[in-house]
């Protein structure tokens, strides 16, 4: 069994609708753990080398090794560990390789494939390679390996980064978040104990980005607004925002940008949806998917990314602060609504956090200022690369030394 269920299973789904709150998504992930691990044995009697200062060995599972958005978020840590305190075993439940793919397979200390593997197969595989912190990369997204984590092959199992929320299992002992996505009065809702970071991710980023250009506006003489977060991320909640953002700014643009609008069908939706609200044709472009350079040199076409809730951007939020482009955000009430504002109060953003759709189109209003657009052009990348969250060096020491605690807690 290499997946116990892909995107689209009412968990993914859940987290994208509008209303949901953690309590509830939680019940919903206890929920699966109860019904597909109630007969699964977990492992108890691991017999690895309890020296508290050895060499670690960290274990990591996904589905993801490859030209994907969670390896953007995860890299730094198959790329950037301690070799002197750790050794990495990457664990692959894909097929798929690219060159992102083989930089991860020079990288790490071991490399193993397990997508054709049961979950026993590949349980008895981690026990024989004695890894001691086991890391869930994928949480409930496609390709996840959660029923082999249900068999306890490592003594210490935690989830994180690639699919940032709670997993719902027991048999996992930690989860990484920070305090922005989960708030110490939340902590009780999770399965896992909360093992807080300074940031949710970093980031990686095997390729070099295109220069920063000039803001739009400058040259144009109106602002040009943004969104090029994936189409299911897009509510019906953020385009009445979007909507209301361009009637009070009738000489203003938006650019919509996502691989699903290579379907007429969708552009049609999101037409109508603008000219139904009295937005006319000419004044938003839907785009469809370009080669992954050409999508991120497309930031230079907009002066202002607006953010999509209630579950906000990932890594587009970090491809577009790296190219100079200022960001608004609704803080949702979910996790996966949270990561941006998390990233934004990491480089000292947070005055472009809302809390209210009122708040989010203020914000959005307020970039009036063509001098303040092209000073964070200037500005905005320096600040990002220089901060934990754009520094992946610098952020993997962190969690390194949480693994640390971990060990020592779990021999204590």
């Amino acid at each position: 069994m290499n997946s116990v269920h892909e995107p689209g299973s009412l968990i993914f789904n859940l987290e994208l609708t509008p209303g949901i709150d953690n309590a509830t998504l939680q019940h919903e992930r206890n929920r699966w753990a109860k019904q597909h691990t109630s007969m699964i044995v977990p492992k108890s009697d691991h017999a690895n080398d309890r020296t508290p200062d050895r060499k670690l060995r960290i274990g990591y599972v996904s589905a993801d090794f490859r030209e994907h958005s969670a390896a953007y978020v995860f890299g730094g840590m198959l790329i950037h560990f301690d070799r002197a305190n750790f050794e990495v075993f990457a664990y692959s439940n894909c097929e798929l390789e690219d060159g992102i793919t083989r930089q991860f397979q020079e990288s790490v200390t071991c490399w193993r494939n397990i997508h054709r593997m049961s979950d026993d197969e590949a349980a008895a595989v981690i026990v024989k390679d004695k890894i001691d912190i086991l890391v869930d990369l994928s949480g409930h997204s496609g390709g996840n390996r959660l029923l082999l984590f249900a068999r306890k092959p490592a003594p210490i199992q935690c989830t994180g980064w690639g699919y940032a929320t709670s997993t719902g299992l027991k048999a996992i002992d930690y989860f990484f978040t920070d305090r922005f996505c989960v708030p110490e009065s939340e902590r009780h809702y999770y399965t896992e104990k909360v093992s807080y970071l300074p940031c949710l991710v970093s980031s990686w980023f095997p390729f070099r980005f295109p220069e920063v250009g000039p803001p739009p506006a400058l040259k144009k003489g109106y602002v040009t607004f943004g969104c090029f977060n994936r189409l299911a991320k897009i509510s019906d909640m953020a385009l009445d925002a979007w909507c209301e953002i361009l009637r009070r700014l009738p000489a203003a643009r938006m650019i919509i940008k996502c691989g699903e609008f290579d379907k007429p069908e969708n552009k049609y939706r999101i037409r109508d949806f603008f000219i139904s609200n009295g937005i006319e044709a000419d004044r938003f472009s839907l785009i469809g998917v370009t080669p992954k350079l050409e999508h991120i040199a497309s930031f230079n076409m907009i002066d202002i990314a607006l953010d999509p809730f209630p579950q906000c951007g990932g890594v587009t939020a970090l491809e577009g602060l790296m190219m100079g482009v200022p960001l608004v955000v609704m803080r949702g009430d979910t996790i996966t609504g949270r990561g941006a504002s998390s990233i934004l109060s990491n480089i000292h953003c947070k005055h472009w956090i809302a809390n209210t759709v009122d708040e989010y189109v203020d914000i959005a209003l307020s970039f009036s200022d063509y001098n303040d657009l092209e000073f964070y052009r200037e500005v905005l990348r320096h600040n990002f690369k220089y901060s934990m969250v754009g520094d992946t060096t610098k952020y993997v020491q962190y969690p390194e030394m949480t693994y640390r605690e971990m060990w020592r807690e779990y021999l204590q």
